[in-house]
């Protein structure tokens, strides 16, 4: 009987553990499928450019007033854009009572998924200006299979100041190391100080475009921070985090995450 114990305990981890073999494999699936698809573009497009160089007839009736048309997407566009910079200066009037408005943080966390044996850890870097913000990260996610990388760009973030709390709305990509393949991805969630920035509660919820069949991930996650050190503009935060991380709707995954929050205000 201990015979065959022992060989059970041994592989179950493993069969647990394949999870990324198979998240890799259906990313080299979307891509092969990409690269069909843009192969069949380009034939399109060479058949498109052939029936433009075609003579075309029209009639006067074809020019139609537009009514406000230009006029009224241009007005729209200013008022937008005023609108901006009157949030962004109102923003960064409040700067000394809430100096993490203006910000670099510096941010890295391990974290594992006790039910798959998985592990997971990122090293992210962020700039925040006002209403305005950017955030970089690089993750790993790994198990006896392998290990999948991943390069996580919000360009753009959009943030609400009401008084400790921040709202927040950002536009960007994910992209898959290897196999090489990139999805647009968007994100929103909220930020609360508290105690004068003592502690911290953040949470975002990140999603990418679809693929061919599913998303290529979804995340929500929850952290907690407690500054243990200011030394100058420097605060230093430890940090808890829980993240639920969902791949092609298929493998589910749950990290409890450490990590160190380094935030130059």
């Amino acid at each position: 009987m201990k015979i065959l114990v022992i060989p059970f305990l041994l592989i179950f981890p493993i069969i647990l553990s394949a999870q990324v073999r198979d998240i890799k494999e259906k990313v080299g699936t979307e891509k092969n499928s990409s690269n069909s698809s843009d192969s069949k573009s380009n034939s399109s497009s060479d058949f498109s450019y052939k029936q433009s160089k075609q003579p075309k007839y029209s009639s006067s009736s074809s020019h139609s007033d537009n009514g406000c048309g230009e006029a009224c997407g241009s007005f729209f566009a200013e008022m937008f854009i005023y609108s901006l910079i009157y949030a962004q200066s109102a923003t960064l009037e409040g700067e000394d009572q809430f100096q993490e408005r203006s910000s670099i943080d510096i941010n890295g966390f391990y974290g594992i998924d006790p039910k798959n044996t998985d592990s997971y850890h990122t090293g992210q870097i962020r700039a925040n200006w006002g209403i305005l913000a950017t955030d970089f990260r690089y993750s790993n996610l790994s198990d006896v299979s392998g290990y999948l990388e991943n390069l996580d760009w919000q360009i753009l973030v959009l943030r609400a100041p009401i008084g400790p709390l921040k709202l927040e709305y950002g536009l960007g990509f994910t992209q898959a190391i290897s196999p090489s393949v990139k999805w647009f991805e968007s994100s929103a969630g909220f930020e609360l100080g508290l105690n004068k920035n003592q502690y911290i509660i953040k949470s975002h919820y990140r999603w990418t475009e679809m693929g061919n069949t599913n998303r290529f991930r979804k995340e929500f996650n929850v952290a907690f921070h407690y500054r243990v050190l200011q030394s100058g503009r420097f605060h230093f935060y430890p940090v808890l985090k829980y993240a639920n991380r969902i791949y092609y709707d298929d493998y589910k995954l749950n990290f409890f995450e450490v990590g160190l929050l380094v935030s130059l205000q």
